[in-house]
């Protein structure tokens, strides 16, 4: 599909910013690769150079302020991943995003709605204290210990911690 839109964009837009564009989808089209050589890796790497010498234009244009954007950061790490750990139809990120959309979503719940920041990353902060010391219990009771009777407890963390300070 992406293809096709580039395609619209001939002659509407700036040869640069074909070049972004297209420089981007050849990038994500190479990285997509079953199998990766040292050419495939030179042309990934040519893709992203591209990319890089030609994304001023968008911002010349106003499409976008800022690259600060860790998805953009993240293609400049592809090459030395896929020599590392092959293809990239192995792996995603969609794990790592589901988990901060769930652990972000119940700090906020956890705030009262003011100043929210501080109070998430207290939060945070306390979840993953807990959840290490709950580990640690959960090591001690898979430990078989004669003389002991009563298991550890199981410890939580309230939905609404009191904040001190």
């Amino acid at each position: 599909m992406a293809r096709i839109l580039l395609g619209c964009l001939v002659g509407k837009v700036p040869r640069r910013v074909i070049l972004v564009y297209r420089s981007l989808l050849d990038f994500i089209y190479l990285a997509q690769y079953p199998t990766h050589d040292d050419h495939t890796l030179g042309y990934l790497q040519e893709a992203l150079d591209t990319f890089h010498k030609n994304k001023a234009v968008l911002k010349e244009l106003g499409v976008h302020e800022h690259f600060n954007i860790p998805k953009i950061h993240s293609l400049a790490h592809y090459i030395n991943s896929i020599c590392m750990f092959g293809a990239t139809d192995n792996y995603n990120t969609e794990a790592f995003e589901r988990l901060h959309i769930d652990f972000a979503k119940e700090a906020w719940r956890a705030t009262n709605k003011r100043d929210e920041c501080p109070q998430m990353a207290c939060w945070l902060d306390r979840y993953e204290k807990v959840s290490s010391f709950q580990l640690y219990l959960d090591s001690l009771e898979a430990t078989p210990n004669a003389g002991e009777t009563n298991p550890p407890p199981h410890i939580s963390l309230p939905k609404r911690p009191h904040h001190y300070g």
